[in-house]
């Protein structure tokens, strides 16, 4: 593999779609707009096209599990689809169960979570991945570089993807950690009342 392509492989591999909430209708939606929107927005952050971001089934159990609030009739509002992006960024990282614990958390401890803090909230995790896009393929080209990872052999692309899959997992015991010690109950499945 040529240096330069694995570079851009990794530039390329942070330039995942956002959906900012100034982007969403105003006008409440029916389940199958939500689907259909946020596959017309989010298309390009699937790995294979046969993926799917959304589906009913996915909205119908984030509703019976209390990840999304619940809706007035058939409709979801802003804030219900701003919700489901929040769930869409963490399942990669969180189980639903702590994805369940977070958002309660965030909802029951402190002030109570308004549609527009919900919105405030997305805002800042989409500028925080704005600057990650900026730095994070630097970095783990330096890591790479220095570790003396050379990624135009087949042993230095090996190298480089047990390296990744390293980083991928500290960064996964972070959040678990700070889950953990901030949010989360000694048994996984409890949710944590606020003190």
């Amino acid at each position: 593999m040529e240096k330069e392509y694995f570079y851009e492989l990794l530039r390329q591999s942070v330039q995942d779609a956002d959906m900012h909430p100034d982007e969403l209708p105003g006008l409440d939606l029916y389940m199958d707009q939500i689907i259909t929107l946020m596959e017309g927005k989010l298309a390009s952050n699937k790995r294979y096209e046969s993926d799917k971001l959304l589906t009913k089934t996915m909205i119908n159990n984030y509703s019976k599990e209390g990840l999304i609030k619940p809706i007035k009739g058939k409709k979801y509002s802003k804030e219900h689809i701003t919700q489901m992006l929040l769930i869409y960024s963490l399942k990669g990282t969180l189980s639903i169960q702590e994805i369940k614990s977070f958002l309660y958390w965030a909802e029951e401890c402190g002030e109570k979570m308004t549609p527009q803090a919900v919105t405030d909230g997305y805002e800042k995790f989409l500028e925080g991945k704005a600057y990650q896009r900026e730095l994070l393929p630097e970095q783990v080209q330096c890591m790479l570089e220095e570790t003396g990872c050379d990624v135009t052999s087949k042993e230095g692309v090996f190298q480089a993807v047990l390296a990744l899959s390293a980083m991928s997992q500290y960064l996964k015991v972070m959040v678990e950690k700070l889950l953990d010690s901030e949010i989360l109950p000694a048994k996984e499945e409890a949710v944590l009342p606020c003190e």
